[in-house]
C-alpha cells in the first residue's frame, strides 16, 4: 500500500497534469486539501488502489464533489458483488449520461 503523503503527492500529481482546467485557480494547499478530503471519502467507499483512489478523486474534480450522492452513481459504487477497486472501472458501464448530467446539478462545496 502506498503511504499517505505519496498517494496524496500522486493525486495532486494527477489532477495538475490531466486535469488542469479542474485546478486553475486553486492554490496548491487548496488542491492538496480537496485531494485530501477526495482520499478519504475513497476510502469510505472501500478504494484501495492507487489508481482506484486517484480515479475517484480525479471524478470528485470533474463530475463535482458530490457526484456521488446521485442514486445511481452511489449504487455502482456500492454494489457490493463488485471488488470495491473494480467498482470505478465499471462505472460508466452501470450508470447513464442523464445520471452523469443529473450529478452536475449537485451542490459544488466541498466541505
Amino acid at each position: 500500500m502506498t503511504e499517505p503523503n505519496e498517494l496524496l503527492d500522486a493525486v495532486v500529481g494527477h489532477l495538475c497534469e490531466h486535469q488542469p482546467e479542474e485546478v486553475a485557480g486553486l492554490t496548491d494547499g487548496e488542491i492538496r486539501r480537496r485531494a485530501a478530503i477526495g482520499i478519504e471519502r475513497a476510502r469510505q467507499f472501500g478504494f484501495e488502489q492507487p489508481a482506484t483512489v486517484v480515479a475517484y478523486v480525479s471524478l470528485l474534480f470533474v463530475a463535482g464533489p458530490h457526484f456521488d450522492e446521485q442514486p445511481a452513481i452511489r449504487k455502482a459504487l456500492i454494489e457490493p458483488s463488485v471488488p470495491p477497486d473494480v467498482r470505478i472501472a465499471k462505472l460508466f458501464e452501470q450508470t447513464r449520461e442523464s445520471d452523469w448530467d443529473e450529478a452536475a446539478t449537485l451542490p459544488l462545496a466541498w466541505d
